[in-house]
């Protein structure tokens, strides 16, 4: 009896490859069509993010992206932008703000084990790029009745700055003027 018993819960999948994710225990029943496992191809893995639909007009298919975090000890993977959904969905923020999001697929160029379903990453998406531009830390530009400004230390005294923005991430904010690249600017005024 155990033998044939065997035979009836025994699942061949399709394809060979390795258990990304289990959706059933052991001790449950499984209806047909139901899923069990989910299999795949680690070195072939994607990756999904939400985007804030604010930043959609940035963002096209074949972008370049850079995927890190501490989940895969910080190291480095480079991919694009391979589809971009097309519809909106709402999602409330770790701070509770109700936000329009648009979901991104990622694909990694030869990405290793570190990459396991369900993990969290950072993910970059070149939006723009401006080389030999004249960087300072986001931290240093500050608004004031509408403009950007910095301090600027000139003959040992801080001066107020206006300065005109270009690009921006998360560290670094371009300067297009107001600036000169021998000027020192004060970090967190």
């Amino acid at each position: 009896i155990l033998e044939t018993e065997r035979g009836w819960t025994e699942v061949k999948a399709p394809f060979g490859g390795v258990v990304l994710e289990r959706f059933t225990r052991g001790d449950t029943f499984a209806t047909p069509g139901m899923p069990v496992v989910r299999i795949g191809d680690p070195r072939s893995v994607q990756v999904e993010v939400d985007i804030i639909s604010d930043d959609l007009p940035q963002v096209e298919v074949g972008r370049p992206v850079v995927v890190t975090g501490k989940a895969v000890n910080d190291a480095t993977y480079v991919g694009k932008v391979e589809r971009v959904w097309p519809e909106a969905f709402t999602k409330i923020s770790s701070l509770g703000i109700e936000q329009q999001r648009v979901r991104l697929v990622i694909d990694l160029d030869a990405p290793d084990q570190a990459l396991l379903p369900g993990i969290a990453v950072d993910v970059k998406v070149e939006a723009e790029k401006s080389l030999g531009t004249l960087l300072v830390p986001e931290k240093s530009v500050f608004t004031r009745h509408g403009k950007a400004y910095v301090f600027v230390v000139r003959e040992k005294k801080l001066v107020l700055q206006m300065v005109e923005e270009g690009l921006s991430d998360d560290e670094y904010v371009e300067i297009t003027s107001g600036l000169k690249p021998s000027d020192s600017v004060v970090l967190s005024p």
